[in-house]
């Protein structure tokens, strides 16, 4: 006996079935074809998700001199900080329609250097050899993976 009604389970069986054509589907024809949008629209949207997500990261940081937590919490840049954030979650959406996420993710690695450049030029943080040294093999390991 199933611990969910009969009904549930043909529907989950259907959209298994959806699943195995859709993926059958997509080896048979060219990635960004397959809607008539161009390939490069979705790179377009995952570097704006990336860009939109820095600039939330920036935003959030600004936000974090005001004294309290609570002004914090409702300092307009922290505000427009989480709407960049959210934008570029949706952005990020739109991308994985047909960025393989184990390509999509690793791209988001190389604002890793922005942050740290924008942390110690506009906020004063600092960068030692250690962090350069790091981001450096974040770097290398983001270009390994897109090699293979």
């Amino acid at each position: 006996m199933r611990p969910w009604p009969d009904s549930l389970w043909h529907g989950m069986t259907v959209r298994k079935e959806h699943a195995r054509e859709t993926v059958e589907q997509s080896k048979s024809t060219p990635a960004g074809s397959r809607t008539g949008t161009p390939m490069n629209f979705y790179w377009l949207m995952l570097a704006a998700s990336i860009a939109a997500a820095l600039g939330g990261q920036v935003l959030l940081k600004a936000g974090a001199g005001v004294p309290s937590f609570i002004g914090q919490l409702f300092d307009p840049r922290t505000l427009v900080g989480l709407a960049l954030y959210a934008g570029a979650a949706m952005l990020y959406i739109v991308a994985l329609r047909r960025i393989p996420m184990s390509v999509a993710l690793p791209c988001t690695a190389f604002s890793y250097i922005a942050a740290a450049l924008i942390g110690h030029f506009a906020f004063g943080e600092v960068l030692t050899a250690a962090r350069v040294g790091a981001i450096g093999l974040i770097c290398g390991g983001v270009v390994l993976l897109a090699l293979s």
